[in-house]
């Protein structure tokens, strides 16, 4: 019984590690930058994209940080950052934002950002 039981949790973990590599592999497929905001507002899971717009070089630079001092959000509080607004609403919105990336003209950006709740109704995430 406990050989069966150790199998099974070495399968489970295989198929939970294969999930996770499941779905960075999506999110690094998309063009637009896709992040995950933990409700104390750090970033939790990120994409490819993401990397390219905020300049860094790997996700251990944005990963654990807080989402306020990402691009789009620097010139903002603590209080006005999109993750705080949905945190706060439980909502889903659209922001537009407007930001200069290096050497270019000022961009305005749309971005998506809505809650996920956990199975209690609790806002787990937000993404954005």
């Amino acid at each position: 019984m406990k050989k069966e039981k150790k199998w099974h949790d070495k399968w489970l973990g295989q198929k939970i590690l294969e999930a996770k590599r499941e779905l960075q592999t999506i999110f690094d497929g998309f063009s637009d930058a896709i992040f995950v905001v933990s409700p104390e507002r750090k970033i939790v899971r990120l994409n490819h994209s993401l990397l390219q717009l905020s300049g860094k070089e790997h996700y251990r630079d944005l990963l654990g940080h807080s989402c306020c001092h990402l691009p789009l959000e620097s010139s903002l509080s603590e209080e006005e950052c999109i993750a705080a607004v949905i945190l706060g609403t439980g909502k889903p919105q659209l922001f537009f934002r407007t930001l200069s990336l290096g050497n270019s003209c000022p961009q305005v950006f749309q971005i998506q950002a809505f809650p996920l709740f956990s199975n209690e109704g609790k806002i787990n995430a937000v993404v954005e």
